[in-house]
């Protein structure tokens, strides 16, 4: 579960918006972002302060507390890693084992058994 935002994170993220936008005093930042949301997680309710302070309509940091500048939540991107079912290595960019092509580069594996299982003993029972 993602921490929530809270007053600690709205001292802080004052310092930031500050130094991008002199104009404006961190004691009205962190006014200003007492009044976001206090549901939304850290992520979304810095993403939502450094839209506002970027923005050039936004004259004062009220403007932090708009909900123009909240954005979807965006569900985590799950990352799967490929791997040989040979080897158990994970797969190079290029979608190649290291060992099997190690194998191949030193003849003890065809080509076209690239990332597969290959049992040299069967297919020379085959032969």
């Amino acid at each position: 579960m993602q921490e929530k935002f809270g007053q600690i994170d709205a001292i802080d993220a004052a310092k930031i918006i500050a130094r991008h936008r002199p104009g404006w005093d961190p004691p009205g930042i962190v006014a200003a972002l007492a009044k976001v949301r206090y549901d939304l997680d850290i992520a979304q309710a810095l993403t939502a302060a450094l839209r506002a302070a970027a923005d050039p309509a936004a004259t004062t940091p009220a403007a932090l507390a708009w909900d123009k500048y909240r954005a979807a939540p965006v569900a985590p991107t799950v990352l799967t890693i490929e791997r040989c079912p040979q080897h158990g290595s994970r797969l190079t960019s290029l979608g190649h084992c290291p060992a099997c092509r190690s194998e191949i580069l030193a003849g003890q594996r065809p080509r076209q058994a690239m990332c597969k299982q290959y049992d040299p003993e069967a297919e020379r029972a085959e032969a």
